[in-house]
Formats: C-alpha cells, sequence, structure tokens
C-alpha cells in the first residue's frame, strides 16, 4: 500500500499527496469542499449547474468544450460531480502530461467563463438530467423518505435541486456562489503518482497558488422530523412498489461508527449471503433488488433499504425488511457475520484504491469528512480487525431507531393499505 501525506503549502493550501510507484500513471483532483448542502432558498441546484458550466469554457479555453479537449488530446480523461459537501474535478493522465493535467484543472477552478448563454444551455441540459432521475423510481422512493427527514430544508431537497429552482438561476447567481465559496480555505488538491513532494509544491503554487483567500464556508444544522411517517405515492405506469425505508444517523464520520455503521450494511445487504438477499430473494423470491445505502454525513446522515416488489407481496416484503432489522436489535450479530463483514470491509477498501483516479477522490473525502492528519490504508484495516460484535452491534442500535420513514411508490397503493 502507497504512502500518504497531507500538507498545507506557504500559500495555505491542502495537499494530499500519495507516492507511488506507478511510473506512467498521474491522477489529480481539486474539490471544492462546498456543496448543495451551502445554497441558500435562492440558490437552490446552483452548486450541482456551476459544476456544469464550468467544465465548458475558461478565460484560456474560451471555445465550447475547449478545456476537455486539452485533456482527452493528450490521452487522459477528465471529470466531475458535485455532493452535499463537495464540487470535485478531477483528471487522470500519463506522467508526462501532468502540467497538461493541473492547468485544465486550474481553469475550471479559478477562471471560468460564466456566461448567460453558457448558463442557459446548461440549464436545459440539467433540467433533462432532472426528469431523467424522475425514471429512477427507487431514487424517488428515497427522495420522498429524504424531504419527510428533513422538513423541506436543504437537506431534504433533490441534490441536483428541481426544475423550478433550476429554471431561476443566472449566471449572476452562479458567478457571485463562485466568487463566494471558491477559495483556499476550502479548497484540497489530491494527487497520485510518481512525484516529489519538492516538484508536487511547485505545480501547486504555479496553477493555485493565485487562488483567492477566504473563510471556510459552514452549513446550517439540518432541522429533523423525529417522528415515524409512512409515505405513499400513486403513478399509472409502475408495475412494481418501490419501498424505501430511512433511518437518519448522527456522528457517522466519528471514526468507530464510520466503521461499524459499514459493517452494518455489509451484513444486512452485501452479497448473497447477507441477511436482507436471504430472507427476500433466497427464500421468499420477492424481489430481484434489495439493497441498503449509508449515507454519510457531517451533521445528521441516514441508512437506507430498497427494494422492488409486486404491489400484492409490498406488506410482507416490509415486514420481512422489518423483522430482520429487529432480529440484529434483539439478538446482534455472531461471530461468522463479523468475521465476514471484517474481510468484505478490508477488500473493499483494497479494491477502491487499486488505481489512481479513484485513490484521489477517496483520500480527498477521507480528508474532509474524518479529518485526520494522515490516511493510510493499513492503519484502517488495523483498526477494523479490532472491531468487536459489540461495537456492531452498538451501532446497530442506534441506526434502526422508531423514527424511520417509510416509503412507498406504486401504481395504487394507499397509505391504508400499509399495515406498518
Amino acid at each position: 500500500m502507497n504512502e500518504t501525506n497531507i500538507f498545507k503549502t506557504k500559500q495555505g493550501l491542502t495537499v494530499i499527496h500519495n507516492q507511488t510507484s506507478e511510473k506512467d500513471v498521474f491522477a489529480v483532483s481539486v474539490m471544492c469542499t462546498v456543496g448543495s448542502l451551502h445554497e441558500n432558498d435562492s440558490e437552490i441546484g446552483v452548486a450541482h449547474l456551476l459544476e456544469h458550466v464550468v467544465m465548458d469554457e475558461t478565460k484560456k479555453y474560451p471555445g465550447k468544450g475547449d478545456v476537455h479537449l486539452a485533456i482527452e488530446n493528450s490521452g487522459g480523461r477528465m471529470n466531475a460531480r458535485t455532493s452535499m459537501y463537495y464540487i470535485e474535478f478531477k483528471a487522470l493522465v500519463i506522467k508526462e502530461n501532468v502540467e497538461i493535467a493541473f492547468d485544465a484543472l486550474s481553469q475550471v477552478f479559478i477562471d471560468p467563463l460564466l456566461t448567460e448563454e453558457r448558463t442557459a444551455k446548461e440549464k436545459q441540459i440539467v433540467i433533462q438530467e432532472i426528469r431523467q432521475s424522475k425514471n429512477n423510481f427507487g431514487r424517488c422512493a428515497y427522495e420522498m423518505s429524504l424531504e419527510s427527514t428533513f422538513l423541506n430544508n436543504r437537506h431534504g431537497l433533490p441534490n441536483m435541486g428541481t426544475e423550478e429552482s433550476v429554471a431561476g438561476l443566472t449566471s449572476k447567481i452562479l458567478s457571485k456562489f463562485h466568487k463566494k465559496h471558491f477559495n483556499k480555505s476550502n479548497t484540497v488538491i489530491s494527487v497520485s503518482g510518481d512525484i516529489l513532494k519538492e516538484n508536487l509544491l511547485t505545480l501547486v503554487d504555479k496553477y493555485f497558488g493565485l487562488m483567492p483567500e477566504g473563510e471556510a464556508s459552514k452549513i446550517q444544522e439540518p432541522i429533523i422530523n423525529k417522528d415515524k411517517e409512512i409515505l405513499v405515492e400513486n403513478k399509472n405506469n409502475l408495475t412494481q412498489a418501490h419501498i424505501n425505508i430511512l433511518f437518519p444517523i448522527r456522528d457517522s464520520f466519528e471514526k468507530k461508527n464510520y466503521f461499524a455503521n459499514w459493517f452494518v450494511r455489509l451484513i444486512l445487504s452485501e452479497g448473497k449471503q447477507s441477511k436482507l438477499f436471504k430472507s427476500i430473494r433466497t427464500d421468499r423470491g420477492f424481489a430481484y433488488t434489495i439493497s441498503s445505502y449509508l449515507m454519510r454525513s457531517a451533521s445528521v446522515g441516514n441508512f437506507h433499504i430498497y427494494t422492488a416488489v409486486d404491489e400484492l407481496k409490498a406488506n410482507e416484503a416490509i415486514g420481512a425488511i422489518l423483522d430482520e432489522i429487529n432480529l440484529l436489535k434483539t439478538s446482534g450479530i455472531t461471530d461468522q457475520e463479523l468475521e465476514r463483514a471484517k474481510n468484505l470491509a478490508i477488500s473493499q477498501i483494497i479494491f477502491s484504491s487499486e488505481n489512481a483516479y479513484n485513490r484521489v477522490s477517496n483520500n480527498a473525502i477521507t480528508f474532509l469528512f474524518r479529518k485526520e492528519t494522515q490516511i493510510s490504508d493499513k492503519k484502517d484495516i488495523e483498526f477494523i480487525k479490532s472491531l468487536t460484535k459489540e461495537d456492531i452491534n452498538t451501532a446497530i442500535k442506534n441506526i434502526f431507531t422508531d423514527d424511520y420513514k417509510l416509503s412507498v411508490l406504486s401504481k395504487s397503493i394507499s397509505k391504508e393499505d400499509i399495515e406498518f
């Protein structure tokens, strides 16, 4: 496993340096530690839209798509994404083209051309992206639960915003958001490749040293609905009942919680030997898909479970899921389940870092949320091996409380039909 160090440059930029023996490959991620949760009521969707617009035209690359071509013509690739907490831009190139990657990413990050013409076009693209997401019925059921959990504040709205909120955004709003948040305090630069620290510092100073100063951005604490809720929505074109059960969780980035909560997900739904897979699919044949997700947050995250079944089997499926959860709460996990979860977790850590493009993102996110001064897969694996059944059983009781939100999206099921 490779060595990773974190340091501040003289200009105040945070740099994560993963020195590797991969001689020919170099990856770099530049992350603004601001996402959709930093938006105010007049900016809903601006972080995601900004990600789209800045990737298209910059002062040095004013032609549409020229900044992408700079990377692609060198044989590399470039991508971006927006979450609740960050906007990330990253590139993968061969080592001899490292400067091309730094140049292109610095242009996107520092000198985008936020024109009204390009903003208008990208708004239409994002609106199509939002409409496309409405065809993901599992996602729709999750968003029903999320909105009910966070009482219509920003935590409860889709990351991309809504069609209405995006339609109201302007280049002026994008420019204001960019100017406010894209500063040294909100920037994390993560690299992976065969590069010496002094050479990396030279590149960071050359391409990002003149970034503006500024304060680290903060988000407001969410307002949580602590009542159990049953939510139902009908759509005529559905052939299944899409079921989402969401449990709010706190402190998901405290180290023990971070790994113990992950173990709960692995035990419940990772692989054919997981509890929910065996109960819902193997034993009962209710569903093709049964999965759980751990959405981490610096304040309030969530653990949610999703499946899609025949409408006539919806109550039985919900009952079977809740029975498995209650059995975990009362009986805890077995030694075999703990050992299996440890093996899965260790393997996933190794698999996720097997290439530089994944590694730069993983390291940046680990730094952002866990606030550790050193990133070490080896130490994480040692910590995983030290977890006990008591640690996981405590996490189970902390996650699965009675204030869950149950959402059912189907053709005809009514709230009165739900028996829980």
